[in-house]
């Protein structure tokens, strides 16, 4: 037993110092987006998304975004969709010019219900992010492979109310992201996890509040900490033949 008790010691005293050596920053920032799901027929789907990001720590512009993809919708219920988003990345303070991304990805997902309260969605995405590098306080000409990211989501919607008045909705999410880069090295990027509500204005519009703790590593014992308030507004369309095969 002795034995055992010396090698936790030892474990403990060699952790300890790794952690106390870590530095954290911590930022408070506001998430508002706007997605449109167009549908264009039982199997296949338009996806976008716009979003602003803000720092409310110093008032300074965070990132900015639109992202756009094609869905299809297997016999199973999964999801498979493609596209690409195209990002600024402001410098703050905001001396320098935007740092543009460009991020083609692929996603598979799939909505499962359990009764009439309870949906659970995950969602596995890949991602490929080409960013113009700064050169001094200029930015190249041509977009540069960054990195591969891979992101695994999971959010839980519990609806509150009866048949008839179930607009309001518990939200709650997780989503980690791992990146590997050009030169092979694959670590932690972020996890983000989340808690909210969301209300179901119309058929076809509905509006999501949460609150985000967002932990992201930036290098190897560099952290920030982000305390994010997010507002999603969302928007559902069909085609009028798929309106009117609803109504037959």
């Amino acid at each position: 037993m002795k034995k055992y008790l010396v090698v936790l010691a030892l474990l403990i005293t060699t952790f300890l110092p790794a952690q106390t050596s870590r530095t954290v920053n911590t930022r408070n920032l506001f998430w508002g987006s706007v997605t449109l799901h167009y549908k264009l027929n039982e199997k296949w789907s338009i996806v976008n998304d716009a979003l602003f990001r803000i720092e409310t720590t110093d008032g300074d512009i965070f990132q900015s975004g639109i992202r756009s993809g094609l869905q299809y919708k297997n016999a199973f219920g999964i999801q498979l969709t493609a596209g690409g988003c195209a990002f600024l990345h402001y410098s703050n303070p905001n001396g320098r010019p935007s740092r543009p991304e460009l991020r083609p990805w692929q996603e598979a997902g799939r909505k499962f219900d359990f009764g009439i309260h309870h949906s659970f969605y995950p969602r596995v995405r890949f991602e490929q992010r080409f960013f113009k590098e700064y050169d001094g306080t200029e930015l190249a000409d041509e977009f540069n492979f960054h990195t591969y990211r891979l992101r695994f989501r999971a959010e839980y919607f519990y609806s509150l109310g009866d048949s008839g008045t179930r607009r309001w909705s518990l939200v709650l999410g997780d989503e980690i992201m791992f990146h590997r880069r050009e030169n092979g090295f694959t670590s932690h990027d972020q996890n983000r996890i989340w808690v909210g509500f969301a209300y179901k204005i119309t058929a076809s519009f509905a509006a999501q509040l949460t609150y985000l703790h967002i932990y992201q590593q930036r290098a190897r014992t560099i952290f920030d900490q982000f305390h994010v308030i997010r507002l999603t507004l969302q928007f559902t369309g069909q085609t009028r033949q798929q309106i009117d095969d609803s109504q037959k």
